[in-house]
């Protein structure tokens, strides 16, 4: 009869020797990661290097680099990172300083990134006037003129600046963007059309979308032109030949509507399309 021999139980023990053998190598390997990021978290926290510097009195901080920033306010862009000098890079809500940016004037698009060890760079992309505007006293602001980009968005100007655009008329700060944005619209499609008489133009009023006015200088006067939502290009075309016999018969009007396709009629009061003059007719 032989001896039988149980081997089970010494297995046991060396299955469970190396399951604990790998518990514990896992947990000072995640130990020894835990201690490490802390390790370099306080160092690029605390670390005087990564600290973004802190501005002399009246002059811009040396950390902040700007790219593309030719119109708006830098002391505005600059403002957004007033609570950030003195501190870390590291610890700068990129996302948050980018979307702040979005909401100073002119600026269209933005980028904000860590330039180590201490600095930041900022791009911008500038929005693009299209249009003079006069934007209208209300309680908090004076009369004032600003610009107005395709989007309708109201451009301040910060600084005094040569741009040879039209003059728009007949839009608030009160008008919703979009608005504002379809008022632009009919504008540069009106320029568009215009070509070369564009430079002539210099008053657009977009007050009724669907009937714009211009107002151009004509020999020694200014004129107003009702040109209606449509074909611009033809209207100013048929008009400029005739102004000469038109402004024989009808001297003393000052606006001449040319929404009808086969005539140009004079208006003696632009305030009102309804009171007519006289009409030239045939032209």
């Amino acid at each position: 009869m032989g001896v039988k021999v149980i081997a089970a139980p010494v297995e046991q023990w060396r299955y469970a020797a190396r399951v604990m053998g790998w518990t514990l190598a896992i947990c000072l390997f995640l130990l020894l990661g835990h201690w490490t990021w802390s390790e370099v978290n306080h160092f690029l926290t605390q670390d005087s290097r990564f600290l973004l510097s802190v501005p002399e009195p009246g002059e811009a901080s040396k950390g902040i680099l700007m790219d593309g920033v030719k119109h708006s306010s830098r002391s505005a862009i600059a403002g957004i990172f007033s609570d950030d000098y003195g501190r870390s890079i590291y610890n700068i809500p990129i996302a948050e300083r980018r979307r702040r940016l979005l909401a100073v004037n002119w600026i269209k698009e933005a980028k904000v990134a860590r330039v180590w060890p201490n600095q930041l760079r900022v791009e911008v992309t500038e929005r693009a006037p299209v249009a003079f505007l006069q934007v209208p006293a209300n309680s908090e602001e004076k009369e004032h003129p600003a610009m107005i980009d395709a989007e309708g968005n109201i451009l301040e100007q910060e600084k005094a600046e040569n741009f040879t655009l039209p003059v728009i008329t007949g839009i608030t700060s009160k008008h919703r963007r979009e608005d504002r944005e379809l008022r632009v619209h009919r504008l540069l499609k009106l320029m568009e059309e215009a070509g070369d008489v564009g430079s002539r133009i210099s008053e657009v009023d977009v007050e009724d979308p669907d009937n714009l006015k211009i107002m151009l200088q004509m020999h020694d006067r200014a004129v107003t032109l009702i040109l209606g939502d449509r074909h611009f290009k033809q209207r100013l075309n048929k008009f400029f030949p005739y102004f000469e016999d038109v402004n024989r018969k009808a001297p003393d009007a000052s606006a001449f509507d040319l929404r009808l396709e086969d005539r140009i009629t004079a208006v003696r009061v632009v305030s009102s399309v309804q009171k007519k003059s006289e009409d030239t007719g045939g032209h």
